[in-house]
């Protein structure tokens, strides 16, 4: 009996093996590329007609001819990220030191971001800083609820380098217009609406108030600021009061 029912077992799987080649070979077949048509296509072959009667955009011809064979500087160099290019080499020295002068908060927006370096560097006269840049900058500490992931990503970051860097200055900037308060698809938006705030009064307010968070919990002395277009083209730093 346990002979027959082994011999009956080998022949069940010799079936279902066979059966489960006819099917690959069945699907293969059916999963083709269809041959490429000969060179300048068929006659009559209305899809060869249309590319034919339908020459690149004047857009597309202007982008291709500005195309060069190779990227390179004036100076004939390579330019950065080109294939092939020379290692760029920084002229400012790595100092190693274990503490930073301050850390800073601020949007990554561009239209403010080289008058930000600038005010640091220029204005406030740091050298080695720790910069936390993000859309709405101090926004993700301030809306722990609305934003509880942003906040809870903000908060280890500014914790970590507060201790590993022994940092003992914060400095917040927000900046006039922030899309990431005014996007009417942003939380922070919808923050602001249920307020009744205006932007510049919301943005304030999250100043303040991560401000005193930061120096009730880690004892950090905190410099505000708040940035804006003083003739349309001027950014202008205006320091905050912080508070109590």
């Amino acid at each position: 009996m346990a002979a027959g029912t082994d011999r009956l077992k080998t022949v069940a799987r010799r079936v279902a093996g066979e059966v489960i080649r006819d099917a690959v070979k069945r699907a293969a077949a059916e999963i083709h590329t269809p041959p490429p048509l000969p060179q300048g296509g068929e006659a009559g072959d209305p899809l060869v007609a249309a590319k034919a009667a339908s020459p690149p955009s004047p857009a597309f011809a202007a982008a291709a001819a500005r195309q060069p064979e190779s990227v390179a500087t004036p100076t004939g160099t390579p330019a950065a990220g080109a294939l092939g290019a020379a290692p760029f080499r920084s002229s400012i020295a790595y100092s190693g030191s274990p503490q930073a002068s301050a850390l800073v908060i601020a949007c990554n927006s561009f239209l403010y971001l080289a008058q930000t370096l600038e005010f640091l560097e220029r204005g406030l006269g740091l050298q080695s800083y720790d910069l936390i840049a993000v859309p709405g900058g101090i926004q993700w500490l301030a809306l722990p609820d609305l934003l509880p992931k942003h906040h809870r990503v903000s908060r280890w970051a500014v914790e970590y380098l507060l201790r590993r860097h022994r940092i003992e200055r914060v400095i917040g900037i927000a900046h006039q217009g922030c899309s990431a308060y005014d996007d009417e698809g942003t939380l922070g938006s919808l923050a602001r609406l249920a307020t009744g705030k205006t932007v510049a009064e919301h943005q304030r307010d999250h100043l303040a108030r991560v401000g005193r968070d930061l120096r009730a919990a880690f004892g950090v002395t905190v410099e505000l600021y708040w940035a804006a277009l003083e003739d349309g083209r001027t950014v202008v730093f205006q320091p905050l009061d912080a508070g109590p």
